[in-house]
């Protein structure tokens, strides 16, 4: 096996050194869960608060300075320490700053305090690497929970080369980090701007005008069952399950994974009353869908709209009800369309719907952008790492 990277730096060349974190760390440890939590106080870090190498606050919990100091002394956590996921979410990482600190953890997350800080960069992209994964895969041990042990942590072997083009391959890489969180940054902004303009929008505080600049009638209130029908989505359900990314057919769900798969199957593809609205009978999750598509479950309705309103403007209303969903029954026919909804007059609909489609090809552009960026930080980590 070579021991120099697929992709490198022209100014650089010369076989890299093999290493493991046990010799260059001081420390590796974990901590344990504690008897119990307080309201304020020390930051508790769990494998929920890492994300993008950074620890949210907000989704930590607190210990009492006592339980700190004396109970979980051994998993007292420094600056610059590295968090590594040994349970659970195996192989999340994040860097310990000085804005959570004092700070513990528990035994899910790995301390690794190195021996010179001046690796701690390098060695954050090596654990997110191409060969973590495959270390992690080939040692876990499978119970109740995956997991590695700290020793297989410490003995996690890799290649290292000397500190300049470590600190070249860290820098550019952290360039391609810092893109990745300007991008989740923009993402979160614009669902957060439409969550608030869909407020005020729904709550009639913003009204659109006419072309002619004339207001429009006052919304109506009316049954959802009295402006969509439904249809069966018995002839459109997909036969064969062995879906391939090859294939261009969409097999749906009205639930958070949306798109199962894809399917051969051209007979049965929904596609004459277009754009439609899939709602899960049971959940009373929906989709707004504008594609040809075949569905799943047979617990699904598609919804398609009566009398030309609009069914964006529809869909975004009812993403406005607050519905408690009860036992394991259907809900479309039997409750959710005798739900009420305020509506504008068909033309404001379509307005509304057109504004708030905007909205949605800006997020859908920056969710583009930040997946090809994500993939393109994946096929770094596998080409310039050994």
């Amino acid at each position: 096996m070579s021991n120099v990277p697929k992709l490198r730096f022209k100014e650089f060349s010369g076989e890299w050194e093999e290493n493991n974190l046990k010799k260059l760390s001081e420390l590796i440890t974990k901590g344990t869960t504690p008897k119990k939590f307080s309201n304020s106080g020390i930051t508790f870090v769990k494998i929920e608060g890492i994300n993008n190498l950074s620890i949210n606050k907000d989704k930590c919990l607190f210990i009492d300075e006592n339980t700190h100091n004396k109970e979980l002394k051994r998993s007292i956590l420094k600056e610059q320490d590295i968090l590594f996921a040994i349970a659970g979410s195996l192989g999340k990482v994040a860097v310990v700053t000085k804005n959570i600190l004092p700070a513990n953890t528990n035994q899910a997350l790995s301390i690794i305090r190195l021996k010179n800080k001046d690796y701690l960069n390098y060695i954050l992209f090596v654990l997110q690497s191409r060969r973590m994964k495959k270390y992690i895969y080939k040692n876990l041990s499978v119970g109740a929970q995956p997991n590695l042990s700290l020793e297989q942590i410490g003995n996690f072997n890799f290649f290292l080369p000397l500190k300049q083009e470590q600190e070249k391959i860290a820098s550019f890489l952290t360039s391609v980090d810092t893109r990745i969180k300007q991008l989740t940054k923009k993402e979160e902004l614009l669902q957060q701007y439409k969550k608030s303009i869909m407020q005020k929008i729904f709550n009639q505080e913003i009204r659109f005008r006419a072309d002619d600049e004339s207001e429009f009638c006052e919304w109506e209130e009316k049954k959802l069952g009295d402006i969509l029908d439904y249809i069966q989505p018995t002839k459109y359900l997909v036969k064969d399950t062995e879906y391939n990314d090859s294939y261009i057919i969409p097999v749906l769900t009205a639930g958070k994974t949306f798109i199962l798969g894809y399917t051969n199957e051209t007979d049965g593809v929904f596609e004459n009353n277009l754009p439609v609205i899939i709602f899960d009978d049971f959940t009373t999750a929906n989709k707004f869908v504008n594609f040809p598509f075949k569905a799943k479950s047979s617990a699904m309705k598609i919804l398609v709209s009566k009398n030309n309103n609009n069914i964006k403007f529809i869909y975004e209303a009812m993403q406005m009800i607050k519905y408690e969903v009860g036992g394991h029954e259907r809900h479309w026919i039997s409750k959710f369309s005798f739900l009420n909804i305020f509506i504008p007059c068909i033309e404001e609909q379509t307005k509304i719907a057109n504004f708030l489609s905007s909205i949605d090809s800006k997020i859908e552009k920056v969710k583009k952008q930040l997946n090809s960026t994500k993939e393109f930080k994946k096929a770094l980590l596998q080409q310039m790492f050994v």
